[in-house]
C-alpha cells in the first residue's frame, strides 16, 4: 500500500467529518508532518502520513515531540484502519494526553 493512497484516504475522512486535512510545508523547518488537521469545536492536530512499516526519520522524530511537548496532538498514521481512531483522538485531545501519546508513540517506535 503507498502513503498516497493512505493520504488520500485519510484526507476524505477528515472531510466527511466535516474538517480539512491542510498539506503542511514549513520552509526551514524540515521533519514537521505531512498534514494539519483542523476540526470543527476548534480542534487541531498534525498527522505524519507512512506506508505500513515504514518508519519516521530522526528528523520527523524531533518535531512529532516538539509538537507534542507544547500540549498539541500530534500522530503517525500507518495504515487505513487506524484512520477513525486518529480523528477521534484529535476530536478528544487535551495537552494532558501528550506523555501517553509520546509514549505510544515511543512503544510503536515511531518516535
Amino acid at each position: 500500500m503507498r502513503e498516497s493512497s493512505i493520504e488520500s484516504k485519510f484526507r476524505d475522512e477528515v472531510k466527511k467529518v466535516g474538517g480539512t486535512a491542510y498539506k503542511f510545508v514549513s520552509p526551514g523547518n524540515a521533519g514537521v508532518p505531512d498534514r494539519v488537521v483542523i476540526l470543527q469545536g476548534g480542534k487541531s492536530g498534525f498527522v505524519e502520513l507512512k506506508r505500513p512499516g515504514e518508519k519516521t526519520t530522526p528528523l520527523q522524530k524531533v518535531q512529532i515531540r516538539k509538537i507534542l511537548a507544547t500540549g498539541c496532538y500530534a500522530t503517525v498514521l500507518d495504515n487505513k484502519k487506524d484512520i477513525d481512531r486518529v480523528i477521534w483522538e484529535i476530536e478528544a485531545w487535551n495537552p494532558g494526553k501528550s506523555p501517553d501519546k509520546i509514549a505510544e508513540l515511543e512503544q510503536r517506535g515511531m518516535i
